[in-house]
């Protein structure tokens, strides 16, 4: 189950913020662990791990570039920890930048 299947929305870039909250406090009530005390070991470790992916999509979800990165992800256009190749000339001048923003802030 993705985030947005477990939040009941719509796969988009934007999120209904006002939705997203409400869909939030719903899916807290229905699944917070504190609410599975009285049944089984089973039961409650599904609470908890259901909690925890509801407390992590909410916080994907509370931020645009996440929620892109996330979507990427799950279309599988973005890998993970996926490192890009950046050219040296790039990262030189990268480092010649920084170089002189903390020259200038020292002096």
């Amino acid at each position: 189950m993705n985030y947005y299947e477990l939040f009941g929305i719509p796969i988009s870039i934007l999120v209904d913020r006002a939705v997203l909250s409400k869909r939030f406090f719903e899916l807290q009530k229905s699944f917070h662990p504190d609410y599975f005390t009285l049944t089984d070991e089973a039961e409650q470790e599904a609470a908890l791990e259901k909690s925890a992916m509801l407390n992590k999509a909410y916080k994907i979800f509370k931020e645009q570039d996440e929620t892109i990165k996330y979507l990427l992800q799950l279309k599988g256009l973005l890998k993970e920890e996926e490192k890009y190749p950046l050219p040296a000339a790039f990262l030189m001048e990268v480092m010649e930048l920084n170089e002189n923003l903390t020259a200038g802030s020292v002096a």
